[in-house]
């Protein structure tokens, strides 16, 4: 059985993720349970006594947003815990911040729910090494992407090179 909690202040999208994961067809064999949080607090809260293989986390929370929940998880007492950042974020530069605060995955909604399942088999399925070495693969991109964009931004028509004219 894969444990799986999402944390999200829209009771909508807990709910979509909860049918979505837990009537997913389980290709190896393991079905997936969903724990549902409100927000960060709950999440941390819960998290302390409730076992989880997986967390998917929203980025804009009222109460703590999703970046301080990761930074808290990965300093904590759960630094292992499988987590994915499900997101209506899909900046390069909040995918790259996800990567370095630790983050395994990152998923923008509206997402694709078979896609949302397999991401999260992957990540509960990986040992800390193998999460370590997709982060740094992620995050590698991710900043290829910012730096992409960054050039195209200088060299567009009508940009200015911060020089004396």
């Amino acid at each position: 059985m894969i444990t799986v909690m999402v944390v999200d202040d829209d009771p909508n999208v807990r709910f979509t993720v909860r049918v979505a994961l837990e009537g997913a067809p389980p290709p190896d064999g393991q079905p997936m349970t969903v724990l549902e949080a409100d927000g960060g607090d709950q999440a941390l809260s819960r998290l302390r006594s409730e076992p989880v293989d997986v967390v998917l986390l929203d980025v804009m929370m009222p109460d703590l947003d999703g970046f301080a929940v990761l930074q808290m998880l990965r300093a904590g007492s759960t630094p292992d815990v499988g987590v994915i950042m499900l997101t209506a974020r899909n900046r390069e530069a909040d995918v790259a911040n996800a990567f370095r605060c630790g983050a395994d995955g990152y998923l923008t909604k509206p997402f694709d729910v078979d896609e949302l399942a397999e991401l999260v088999r992957v990540v509960a399925r990986a040992d800390a090494a193998e999460r370590h070495h997709r982060r740094i693969v992620e995050l590698e991109r991710a900043e290829l992407l910012l730096q992409v964009e960054h050039n195209f931004r200088s060299s567009a028509p009508g940009a200015t090179d911060g020089g004396a004219g």
